[in-house]
């Protein structure tokens, strides 16, 4: 996936791959791929103390990975804006709505998760999630 910024030198490609789909070591996932699926199983996928019900953190999480509908992507550039963070989720969901199955019940189960490691301001992760999320409400 291709997200293009008219406003500045930014060119970014996200590729997708699924959750334990082994990446190739070039990849900007490599070096994060172990970190990533340990958090994902470990505490997406598992309850916590401080969630205030039963059950895990995201419901959805370890039948997604079953169902091999867990996708994850990598931005390894520490000096992204709020708008090209904007952007980049953007132009992924775009990808998400393409992904199968479009409809029934497993539809409910696709899951994209873009990581950001070397954004250490997550006020700006934070901003552009606010940003869409006032958009796709």
């Amino acid at each position: 996936m291709e997200v293009f910024d008219d406003y500045t030198r930014t060119y970014v490609e996200i590729s997708l791959i699924k959750l334990f789909d082994e990446c190739p070591p070039a990849y900007s996932l490599a070096p994060y791929q172990d970190r990533m699926r340990e958090w994902v199983t470990a505490y997406l996928a598992a309850p916590h103390p401080d969630l205030g019900r039963e059950g895990p953190v995201c419901p959805f999480t370890a039948t997604s990975i079953k169902k091999e509908m867990f996708w994850v992507g990598c931005v390894d550039r520490p000096d992204l804006t709020v708008e090209e963070i904007e952007k980049i989720v953007a132009s992924t969901a775009t990808k998400f709505h393409r992904l199968l199955p479009a409809e029934g019940p497993d539809a409910l189960l696709k899951t994209i998760l873009i990581l950001f490691p070397t954004v250490n301001d997550y006020s700006l992760i934070d901003e552009a999630q606010r940003r869409l999320k006032e958009e796709s409400v």
